[in-house]
């Protein structure tokens, strides 16, 4: 009965690790999706920002 425990908790501890590497996976793939976004929007910014310069 005690092991039987002990092999409950480990699982539980196996599920919750892989929950959060599914949850870092994301944020990870989210943050480069950002990052582009926002290299894209800095661009823009600059590219905005000389054409106002020029008029």
């Amino acid at each position: 009965m005690k092991y039987q425990r002990l092999a409950d908790k480990m699982k539980e501890l196996v599920d919750i690790s892989r929950k959060v590497e599914d949850d870092t996976e994301y944020i990870q793939e989210h943050l480069s999706l950002c990052t582009v976004f926002e290299c894209n929007t800095l661009e823009l910014y600059k590219t905005i920002q000389q054409f106002a310069k020029k008029t």
